[in-house]
């Protein structure tokens, strides 16, 4: 397994993630959750001038602002280095003093007690003293309405979906699908895959103090899952039906449980990765190369009696990209060997690969018909080629994922 916290490059990663997951049976849109995956930080950005400059004159906030308009600590968390919100790990560190309290998440806090915490954390340091007066469960019911009232949802809407999707599944064991949820879970952007990584962490913590605090991974899921995976009618209060509250606490206790597990990749899935960037590079490399030949060769090509069209660029193209293909291939089936799951995962790559190679020679195409029309190309069959350019991509937001 791969530490994905740690990859320099994760948008070629994720999107051979989207695309297993329709593998394996999901119904993703790999166009509009790609808008979603290369999107970072979460694109909830308020347009509304007379709020922003409420929100710089007010700075830094921790409540109703989303995750990624937060001030910012690096924590490392078992050889895991994150970033998340200096109010999470206050707050942690206060519920850690006493971890092993009974009913910790489970028992509230004094209402009036935590909204002075509240204000005294919009008014003043992020990281304020407790008074006597206050207990650990303040802290816990603090940290429940922190979740309630982020902007967005920890778990964006679109991955709740999938996630729920998985969950009804019942082709599937359950061991596929923790598998399923975790990769799900790296579709997240970065500040909120890094803030939900140290809140599961944490609640797996406090587990391991059942024995004293009574609360096991399913008590907290019931707990706290509502607030993690927060269902909303736009317009109105949050929502949630109880069937969707049962799939709701049960996934998010299989998450507390594997919570050592969510930030890796599969070597697979990784080593697929890296032979796409190859190829884009490879790809990149070719197309430098025409377009260099069309606006500087034209004449040489006229002199050998061979006049440079787009088919015969496309031709050198081809080949050179079926090459390397094949090369890439080859080195894939070597280490799959007989593993079905691994042939799986070959098909998969050369079919991501043919789309790559497919959008590269639509936009190609696209332009040396430019270059034609400005005049550096003698061609006349290439200023009747055509080209259609891609529709644009759904709302990242999610917008239209939102359930009743």
């Amino acid at each position: 397994m791969r530490n994905f916290i740690a990859l320099e490059e994760k948008v070629s990663v994720r999107e051979f993630i989207a695309n297993d997951l329709n593998n394996a049976g999901l119904r993703i849109d790999t166009n509009k959750y790609r808008n979603i995956i290369i999107n970072q930080p979460s694109p909830h950005i308020t347009n509304n001038p007379k709020q922003q400059q409420q929100q710089q004159q007010q700075g830094p906030r921790v409540f109703n602002v989303p995750l990624h308009q937060m001030d910012t600590i690096s924590v490392k968390v078992e050889n895991v280095d994150l970033t998340v919100p200096i109010f999470l790990r206050w707050c942690f560190d206060c519920i850690r003093r006493s971890i092993k309290h009974e009913g910790l998440f489970r028992k509230s806090g004094g209402s009036q007690r935590v909204k002075e915490l509240m204000a005294r954390i919009e008014d003043g340091p992020l990281t304020p003293s407790l008074s006597p007066s206050n207990t650990v469960f303040d802290v816990c019911s603090l940290f429940k309405e922190f979740l309630r009232r982020l902007t967005y949802p920890l778990i964006t809407y679109p991955l709740q979906d999938l996630l729920l999707d998985c969950f009804s599944m019942r082709s599937l064991s359950s061991d596929k699908k923790v598998e399923i949820y975790l990769n799900i879970l790296l579709l997240l952007p970065d500040k909120h895959l890094h803030a939900l990584i140290y809140i599961l962490r944490f609640l797996h913590e406090i587990t391991l103090n059942e024995r004293d605090n009574k609360m096991n991974a399913k008590n907290l899921a019931i707990c706290v899952g509502p607030g993690i995976m927060r269902t909303a009618v736009e317009g109105k209060a949050s929502v949630m039906t109880e069937q969707c509250a049962t799939s709701v606490s049960d996934i998010v206790e299989v998450l507390i449980i594997n919570a050592a597990k969510l930030g890796y990749v599969a070597d697979s899935v990784y080593e697929r990765s890296q032979m796409l960037l190859e190829m884009r590079q490879k790809e990149a490399v070719v197309n430098a190369d025409e377009s260099f030949a069309i606006e500087n060769g034209i004449d040489n090509g006229i002199s050998n009696g061979k006049i440079n069209d787009p088919a015969n660029a496309k031709k050198r193209r081809s080949g050179s990209v079926k090459e390397f293909l094949v090369h890439m291939t080859n080195r894939l089936r070597r280490r799959s060997g007989s593993n079905n799951d691994s042939r799986d995962q070959t098909n998969a790559f050369l079919d991501q690969s043919g789309k790559l190679s497919s959008s590269h020679t639509r936009e190609h195409r696209y332009h040396y018909q430019q270059n034609s029309i400005s005049g550096h190309c003698l061609s006349s069959s290439s200023s009747s080629t055509t080209t259609t350019k891609r529709k644009s991509s759904d709302d990242p937001n999610g917008g239209n994922s939102k359930r009743g």
